[in-house]
């Protein structure tokens, strides 16, 4: 509910917005599934330009770091139960870290509600960008008389997607030890600080001025709306549902 209803919403405002349709891509996708590691894969799908990933990136970070701080605050003004909070924080928050952020800061039952709707949001990563990939070869770049092979799909599917899927199931099936999950666990997150550092090299406020504010507008308004679904949904399957 949550990922095809913001996805479609984003793009459906963008077009009225008139942005351009790898930006559009882009930044559906980031506020829909799950911030940067979906944005970078719609981008390669795409083959958006840089700047577009960067002020996509940049949006997402700017936006989640208040949230995690004021979400966790707002649910306990409105006495949300734990569940129904951390299910509104996973579902609404664009990166895991603040999403698990927000939860810790709430209690532990919300974290662990938080963590896994996120994760399972987080799945969609390769589905959204697999999609892309055929919808912009077979659709928006398609010439006429063009017929699109699969290994044009193939170029642009993000290959950390592979290593994503990969792992998830090597660590389901009791493959690593303590000591080798700990080892990725470190591997990882210097991995992600570089990521990081990386796209603050190509972050330039003055050059994401030069894009206007259309693009501001339709990813806050996105979010907005992201954020009334998400209580919506998390209200409805962990309160009224109880599940």
């Amino acid at each position: 509910i949550m990922v095809t209803s913001v996805f479609f919403f984003t793009w459906w405002l963008a077009g009225k917005f008139k942005l351009a349709a790898t930006l559009k891509a882009v930044m559906a996708t980031a506020v829909s599934v799950c911030g940067v590691s979906a944005a970078i894969a719609a981008a390669g799908a795409v083959l958006a330009k840089k700047e577009e990933v960067t002020y996509v990136t940049a949006l997402v970070i700017i936006t989640a770091l208040p949230m995690m701080v004021l979400m966790p605050w707002i649910a306990q003004g409105l006495g949300l139960p734990p569940s129904v909070a951390g299910g509104w924080f996973g579902g609404n928050i664009d990166t895991t870290a603040a999403v698990v952020g927000a939860g810790t800061m709430f209690g532990p039952e919300a974290q662990t509600v938080a963590a896994v709707v996120k994760m399972a949001q987080n799945v969609f990563i390769g589905v959204a960008a697999f999609l892309l990939a055929v919808y912009f070869v077979t659709n928006v770049e398609r010439k006429p008389g063009e017929r699109p092979s699969a290994r044009v799909i193939w170029d642009r599917f993000p290959k950390f997607v592979i290593g994503f899927v990969l792992l998830s199931v090597l660590t389901s099936l009791g493959i690593f030890n303590a000591d080798a999950l700990k080892a990725l666990d470190g591997l990882s997150k210097w991995a992600f600080t570089f990521a990081f550092i990386a796209i603050g090299i190509d972050l330039s406020v003055r050059e994401l001025r030069g894009m206007g504010w259309k693009p501001f507008a339709v990813y806050m308004a996105a979010t907005v709306f992201n954020t009334l679904l998400a209580l919506g949904v998390a209200w409805l399957i962990f309160g009224v549902w109880g599940l």
